[in-house]
């Protein structure tokens, strides 16, 4: 199976692929139809990014009952949905930054799912 990276280069990122031990530059698209292309360095210095880069990232609150039950809330009638801006999505490495006026971090798991179709229904 392959794994797919997105590598800093230059102003931007780069997807790459990992087939059989090596890095390839990856050939045509991420989401669809793709190929290993010019092979990258063995060793070469490179900074891995976030995998995507979302315009928006839409979030499910309070949908796990041990952690509502350890927060004090009471679980939603409905889903809470709200809002985070993209650049909330870091990279592996890259530092959490909280503003001064944050009280304090919260531990979460958390789980990312990327829609490459309209969904319907």
């Amino acid at each position: 199976m392959d794994r797919i990276y997105r590598v800093k280069q230059g102003m931007g990122g780069r997807y790459a692929v990992e087939r059989g031990g090596n890095l390839f530059w990856l050939q045509g698209e991420v989401f669809g139809t793709y190929q290993p292309g010019e092979e990258i360095p063995a060793g070469a210095a490179l900074k891995f990014l976030a995998p995507v880069q979302p315009s928006i990232v839409v979030c499910i609150g309070l949908n796990y009952k041990d952690h509502a039950a350890e927060m004090k809330k009471k679980l939603p009638d409905e889903p809470l949905v709200f809002l985070k801006p993209a650049t909330t999505v870091i990279g592996p490495d890259e530092p959490i930054r909280l503003p001064d006026w944050a009280g304090r971090i919260e531990h979460e798991a958390e789980m990312a799912v990327v829609i490459g179709k309209r969904a319907s229904q």
